[in-house]
């Protein structure tokens, strides 16, 4: 909190940054609970101000103001505020109490001195209360910024990033509501950043798109985000970026940032976690877009494929019609081979850690670890992790896409002929995928041999313990005591 009062907008910007990890709702994070903090928050939050005055926040992004009239307001410190009375000096008069006080500083740019120096000076010609230093202090840094290019997408970054964790934080509901109301236009703003793909910066999109998402993680903002994806002349913009980053991603010409990719799923996992949000997006074509994420197996892309398929597990969770379109356009066979490609790498990987270690009868030999390589993009630590995360997700959603209450309809297709072995090697090999994944994994297998008891021969042969398969055929693995 104090390091948002320093001068280099650097230090701000990396400050708000560590500020937006430690509030991130999506991981458990904590919440902020200063009043001071938070007022900080709300002045970084407020830029140069609304669309209203011809100082939205495209306008601002953009890489010229066309109209002179905003590039002088822009430039102009204006700041308004009632001068308290000061309990220390028996000579202040009660009219000066609630008197009026004006800041008024055209081209603020051009002044000499320091911010300090001249928030320093301001204070003093004007008794600036002790409270209202740092917001008079946030409008002159925006003021000043504001001739710069450079300058100005930095401090448009940070009024993001302060708009991200003031949102995250979810402490003044109602401050936010009274921001929103006084900016009508913001969040049609943040969704417009997205079109402007080669004029605006993609740092400045992914914070509006997080900014987006983190207005959607509380409930009584979602619709209101919804609103603006779905109707009016912003329906067709997030649909369409999805579309060119996923080919991006594909044709492997990257044209898109995996973190620019990562965010447009995010929001829009966000916005499927609601039924009126699922059909609204099923029906821009969210599904058949998303699925050709299934065959990238670059292992730089696990997570960004594991958010996908979560979207996909989304669908299906929140309207139950989404199933038949799935499983239509092939993306149940698609989940389910891609499920054998992740579980034969972790089984690959098992085998020639096996064969590595020596045999050797007499005295043990203390094995060391290999040491990691620092330069590598993506540690084979982090890969198993990203690997195993994702085979949570494929076996939650094949789960989904199978199930369908009251049908005892026999499997066909991969179902039957790729899902139960591969499901018998996580079984065979339990220590290697972790409990999670075993028991994700023996619930599916359950439900496959309640529908088509010939599954159980693939078991059978496996040659797994009797108490195991017992288990399995009672349907008594739904929880994580019976797995153990």
């Amino acid at each position: 909190s104090a390091l948002l009062a320093s001068t280099d907008a650097d230090i701000v910007e990396a400050s708000l940054q560590t500020l937006m990890a430690f509030v991130n709702k999506s991981v458990g994070k904590s919440s902020i609970r200063s009043t001071s903090l938070t007022s900080k928050l709300f002045a970084f939050s407020q830029g140069w101000g609304g669309r209203e005055g011809g100082l939205g926040l495209i306008v601002c992004s953009l890489p010229t103001v066309s109209d002179p009239v905003s590039t002088e307001v822009g430039s102009t410190l204006h700041f308004e505020f009632y001068r308290g009375a000061d309990k220390s000096d028996k000579s202040q008069s009660l009219d000066n109490e609630n008197r009026l006080e004006v800041i008024h500083l055209s081209n603020v740019n051009t002044c000499k001195g320091t911010d300090l120096e001249i928030l320093d000076k301001l204070v003093k010609d004007y008794s600036v209360p002790h409270a209202l230093r740092f917001p008079l202090l946030t409008r002159l840094r925006f003021a000043r910024a504001f001739d710069s290019l450079t300058c100005r997408r930095q401090y448009i970054c940070i009024r993001l990033y302060a708009f991200i964790v003031l949102v995250q934080a979810g402490h003044d509901t109602d401050g936010l509501s009274s921001f929103l109301n006084y900016e009508t236009e913001f969040i049609d703003e943040l969704l417009s950043l997205l079109s402007y793909e080669d004029d605006i910066p993609e740092k400045i999109r992914i914070l509006g798109i997080l900014s987006l998402v983190a207005l959607c993680q509380d409930r009584s903002h979602q619709p209101t985000v919804l609103s603006s994806v779905t109707s009016g002349g912003l329906r067709g913009i997030l649909p369409g970026l999805m579309q060119k980053a996923v080919d991006s991603i594909i044709s492997g010409s990257m044209k898109w940032s995996i973190i620019f990719a990562e965010a447009l799923l995010s929001l829009v996992s966000m916005l499927v976690s609601s039924t009126p949000g699922s059909l609204a997006l099923q029906e821009a074509g969210f599904i058949p877009t998303i699925l050709p994420l299934l065959k990238d197996t670059n292992t730089q892309h696990l997570h960004l494929v594991s958010t996908a398929v979560y979207v996909i597990e989304s669908f299906l969770d929140y309207h139950n019609p989404s199933s038949a379109l799935f499983r239509d356009l092939g993306g149940l066979d698609d989940t389910i081979a891609r499920l054998k490609i992740e579980v034969s790498q972790v089984e690959i990987g098992s085998k020639k850690v096996e064969e590595s270690q020596p045999i050797n009868k007499g005295k043990e030999v203390e094995i060391c670890p290999p040491v990691p390589d620092m330069q590598s993009p993506c540690s084979e630590a982090l890969v198993l992790y990203n690997r195993k995360s994702l085979m949570k997700v494929l076996l939650r959603t094949i789960s989904l896409a199978t199930y369908v209450a009251g049908s005892n309809a026999r499997v066909d297709g991969s179902e039957e002929n790729v899902l139960p072995p591969c499901l018998c090697t996580i079984f065979r090999r339990g220590k290697d995928f972790g409990g999670g994944v075993f028991s994700l994994a023996a619930n599916v297998m359950s439900d496959l041999i309640h529908r088509d008891p010939t599954c159980y021969t693939v078991l059978d042969a496996a040659g797994l313990p009797q108490a195991f398969l017992d288990a399995i055929m009672d349907g008594a693995l739904y929880n994580s005591d019976a797995v153990s």
